[in-house]
């Protein structure tokens, strides 16, 4: 078969294309090596950038902790702050021996964490921020008797983005006290929700989670 600039063309759309859409996805989400060691402290300074559509969330005045990572794996708070009103921010930082970690404490956006350090050549630090999940729900008991708290455990597949169809398995849990219980900072997912109130009530649901609140009464 004779091969024709059209055809040419056509072959290279459908094959280099995907594979540069995938090189930068791969290059915008994954982030670089950080260099650990005896870090020096002082002013860990960086970004929040938002990586899709949350509505009226803003990226100002959203709560930063900065953990310290040890050679040993083991994890410590250090440092919290929060971002100016575009999203800037510069925390304070004590010395640490291994590197630093930054994570979103917020509602109204996931919470995403990323290495960081203050050794070596770097740049500001980016911190990508995706639309949150606010899971509220209200208990009630037939019998009209009060709730008052229980265990409850959730699991999910969180999808990621529109080019992976799924992502990490999202598993927590905890308790509860009174008749509410609420969540915050969750991926978009269908969730599933196990919870044990205090008098021997349990109750197994499945909850298409968006972005945004979720409000939910479940009758006991």
């Amino acid at each position: 078969m004779q091969l024709t600039p059209r055809l040419v063309l056509l072959a290279l759309v459908l094959l280099v294309l995907p594979a540069l859409v995938t090189a930068l996805f791969l290059a915008r989400n994954a982030h670089p090596a950080v260099e650990a060691g005896a870090q020096p402290g002082g002013a860990l300074e960086g970004r929040l950038e938002p990586r899709d559509p949350t509505g009226a969330a803003s990226i100002g005045g959203v709560e930063l902790v900065v953990g310290g990572r040890g050679a040993d794996g083991s994890l410590r708070e250090l440092a919290r702050g929060r971002s100016s009103e575009d999203g800037h921010f510069a925390i304070d930082v004590p010395p640490f021996d291994g590197r630093y970690e930054i994570r979103v404490v917020e509602g109204a956006w996931q919470s995403e964490v990323v290495p960081a350090s203050l050794l070596g050549e770097r740049g500001p630090c980016v911190l990508p921020l995706r639309g949150a999940s606010q899971l509220d729900l209200a208990f009630v008991r037939r019998s009209g008797t009060p709730v008052r708290g229980g265990r409850w455990t959730i699991t999910g597949e969180a999808s990621r983005s529109w080019f992976s169809a799924s992502g990490a398995t999202l598993e927590r849990s905890g308790t509860f006290d009174g008749a509410r219980l609420s969540l915050v900072g969750l991926p978009p997912m269908r969730a599933r929700i196990l919870v044990r109130l205090d008098g021997g009530d349990r109750t197994d649901l499945v909850i298409d989670l968006a972005i945004g609140p979720n409000r939910h009464t479940v009758e006991i």
